[in-house]
């Protein structure tokens, strides 16, 4: 069967020279995603408050318990980065990638990899911080 790469910015990353501005763009969106869920994450994160730094409300209902969880669910299986990863490592770098791909190295294949992994687990991280600070299930569902 054929492989296909991912149609993302990532992919730039696999088959791009080094030095190129398809390389320039993927690395600029991945910087812009990487600093807002940093800015994010430093907006949430209260690290003056010793006993409850991310904000977590206490003594919250079950029907919102319940919406939290399901969310959390939601946004794990619609997380498309983490899945992508995953697939292309268990895939592995094979010898026809490289001949279809001119320019595909392993190293820039695996670079690929921990960026996207990254980027899609930062961005589940900042996801469960903001569904678990929710104190009512419309306070979820704006979130």
């Amino acid at each position: 069967t054929e492989r296909c790469l991912p149609e993302d910015t990532f992919s730039f990353l696999i088959y791009s020279e080094v030095i190129s501005l398809a390389t320039f763009w993927a690395l600029y969106v991945f910087s812009i995603q990487i600093t807002i869920y940093v800015i994010i994450g430093f907006n949430i994160i209260d690290i003056s408050n010793e006993k409850n730094p991310v904000g977590f409300p206490p003594n919250v209902e079950t029907p919102v318990r319940i919406s939290e969880a399901l969310a959390i669910a939601i946004s794990i299986i619609t997380q498309e980065d983490v899945r992508k990863s995953i697939s292309l490592y268990r895939d592995g770098f094979e010898e026809d990638l490289a001949n279809a791909f001119e320019g595909a190295t392993v190293a820039k294949w695996s670079i690929s990899i921990v960026l996207r992994a990254s980027q899609g687990l930062l961005g589940l991280s900042i996801t469960f911080l903001l569904i678990m600070r929710s104190k009512s299930v419309l306070d979820l569902l704006l979130n």
